[in-house]
């Protein structure tokens, strides 16, 4: 187990490192970890914003960085980003989250440009509305969202790639 907080990006650089020297070649990326700062734009400060590019998509970008090379040499890999409905609802309060979502949603599509003549499958799912400590309110739980994760992580060559997933449906 090798802990990371991904706001710290030079920690996370040297920890994504330190698991590929330890691990060698990773074929399979699930960028999970999220945050949410709750604030109305006039309350949120600009280090709750950052903070909210470095955790949702800042640390992403500079793991899947370091894990596409290799991917492309084998000609194999499979990345799900977790992403969110929110930027496309874009409710009050939300902005730091649904901006950060919405950035790492296009650094997606357009990873899967740049790696679709490679059998690397970059995809976008969101988990909707499950029970977790950024939702501890949310109906369903976080089980739900295994068949799809396991769907894309299994997925053959011809598979989809650069598409966004919600509880087993391509939306």
């Amino acid at each position: 187990i090798y802990e990371i907080d991904l706001d710290d990006l030079d920690m996370t650089k040297e920890t994504i490192e330190k698991i590929v020297k330890d691990q060698g070649d990773i074929s399979y990326l699930i960028n999970n970890a999220g945050i949410n700062i709750n604030k109305d734009i006039e309350a949120l400060s600009e280090e709750d914003f950052i903070r909210s590019f470095n955790v949702n998509v800042v640390s992403p970008h500079i793991i899947m960085k370091k894990l596409l090379p290799s991917m492309k040499e084998n000609n194999f890999g499979r990345i799900i980003n977790v992403t969110s409905g929110a930027p496309m609802n874009n409710m009050s309060g939300y902005a730091a989250y649904s901006a950060s979502k919405a950035a790492l949603n296009s650094m997606t599509i357009t990873a899967f440009r740049e790696y679709k003549d490679y059998n690397i499958k970059i995809n976008l799912m969101s988990p909707g509305p499950v029970k977790t400590e950024m939702a501890p309110n949310a109906n369903k739980d976080p089980s739900v969202c295994l068949p799809t994760a396991r769907y894309l992580l299994e997925l053959d060559e011809d598979g989809p790639t650069g598409k966004f997933f919600w509880l087993g449906y391509e939306v």
